[in-house]
């Protein structure tokens, strides 16, 4: 069984494409709402998260290390996709190489990564919940992607407390090559 309590690595989504994001989920999730604007690189697929007593130290010094081997990068968000057989409504982005990198770079990183059922999707996502009727269903997958695109710069350490939701920014570092 899953702790309540864990530790995500997410890269931050960028104004203007958060407001953009966030109107969205505003508008059909209340619950995904209170979140953060994000995409998770270590947490949710892939790598699973942290233990919530996982050293921030540790967590700093491998973040940085990191932010410092990898320059920020241009972010576009495609249309919105469905994991199938759920109610997890997402938008991934146009292009998941530096994703994919930064993902490879943490499953190497040393970090006490908890296991995931699923592989690394890399991912913003809009709606979480139970699956939707058929009309909701087609009403949300053919809302409008958003139109910018945003420079993303940073990298944040979230504890995450999946019953409460509550979540809180534990760390945050900057791309920087």
């Amino acid at each position: 069984m899953l702790e309540s309590r864990a530790i995500y690595l997410v890269l931050d989504v960028p104004t203007p494409l958060k407001e953009q994001v966030q109107a969205l989920r505003d508008t059909v999730c209340p619950r995904s709402a209170r979140l953060p604007v994000e995409i998770t690189l270590a947490g949710s697929s892939g790598l699973g998260p942290m233990p919530a007593d996982t050293s921030l130290e540790s967590i700093a010094q491998v973040v940085d290390a990191l932010c410092a081997w990898h320059r920020p990068f241009d972010l576009r968000l495609g249309p919105v996709h469905r994991f199938a057989g759920t109610g997890i409504y997402y938008l991934p982005p146009w292009d998941r190489q530096p994703f994919d990198r930064l993902h490879q770079a943490l499953a190497v990183s040393g970090l006490p990564w908890r296991t995931s059922a699923f592989t690394y999707e890399p991912h913003c996502t809009v709606r979480n919940g139970p699956p939707l009727g058929e009309v909701e269903h087609g009403l949300l997958m053919g809302a409008e992607a958003p139109a910018s695109s945003a420079r993303v710069e940073s990298l944040s350490v979230y504890r995450l407390d999946r019953n409460s939701l509550a979540c809180e920014c534990l760390y945050r570092s900057t791309l920087s090559a």
